[in-house]
């Protein structure tokens, strides 16, 4: 039989490949570090900002690009530099804030040039900026960063009031804004050429790699367009249930080194070059 040789694995961070509790382990940091000296490609697709992903991945060797935001952007890890950039032009921000204004109860963020601005600076938010090492800054209007190339809006709210609104962005807006959910209380507006699959579709041109060369971990609703594209998806256990019903394959949980104990039986079946 003839396997195929994978050359990029991309993995999602949080609830992937760490959570709250449990950091990125000895056995993932060691897999990666395996598979980077066979030539392989390790690629973190995360929601995260550039910087949050950027402090995790201290101490982790050879892998060299991130693609942050929800796939708005893929970025360089060694020296920050932005090697490609999908970010919401004017008209639709201002869209998706018109839209915004209808609702109470809610925090909204736009991320652009490296921070997060709001226009409402409570303790929750300085409380959030704190815990994910994020400068949050205050701006009167966040409509005054339409010509800023801002990746992405994101809303924070009641888990069920953010399901809602995800429903009905994405009825509203359909294919003029990718609309996603990476927690149950986030809601994340973006270009609709962004998203991991979309990053990683760039990537792999820029590395000519084919799709049928490329793995993914992830667990969550905003890893689904990832997972569905490349040719190897692995949800790991746990995740939501959209994406284990499209994943090739369902790995161990995070306790028990899900992503690495995969990746370790694929080196062992040959599937790396």
């Amino acid at each position: 039989m003839i396997f195929v040789k994978y050359k990029l694995i991309a993995l999602d961070i949080d609830g992937t490949i760490r959570n709250t509790e449990n950091p990125v382990s000895i056995r993932t940091i060691k897999i990666i570090k395996d598979l980077v000296e066979l030539g392989v490609h390790i690629v973190i697709a995360t929601g995260r900002t550039f910087k949050s992903a950027k402090n995790i991945l201290d101490g982790i060797y050879g892998i060299k690009y991130i693609v942050p935001f929800q796939g708005a952007q893929v970025v360089d890890l060694k020296n920050g530099s932005i090697k490609w950039h999908s970010p919401l032009n004017p008209i639709m921000l201002n869209s998706a804030l018109n839209e915004l204004d209808d609702y109470s109860g809610f925090q909204i963020m736009v991320n652009c040039n490296g921070h997060v601005f709001v226009s409402d600076l409570t303790d929750e938010m300085v409380s959030y900026g704190n815990r994910n090492n994020l400068d949050i800054k205050y701006i009167d209007n966040l409509r005054d960063l339409a010509l800023e190339n801002p990746d992405r809006i994101v809303v924070l709210g009641d888990a069920c009031k953010i399901q809602k609104l995800e429903s009905h962005l994405q009825s509203k807006f359909k294919n003029y804004l990718y609309i996603t959910r990476s927690l149950p209380y986030f809601c994340e507006i973006l270009h609709p050429n962004s998203g991991k699959d979309k990053g990683l579709a760039w990537l792999c041109e820029k590395l000519k790699i084919k799709k049928s060369e490329t793995i993914a971990f992830g667990n969550g609703y905003n890893d689904l367009q990832m997972i569905k594209w490349v040719e190897m998806g692995v949800a790991v256990k746990n995740s939501v249930p959209e994406i284990i019903n499209v994943a090739n394959k369902l790995a161990p949980s995070i306790e028990n080194d899900g992503v690495a104990s995969v990746l370790e039986e694929f080196m062992e079946l040959g599937y790396f070059k």
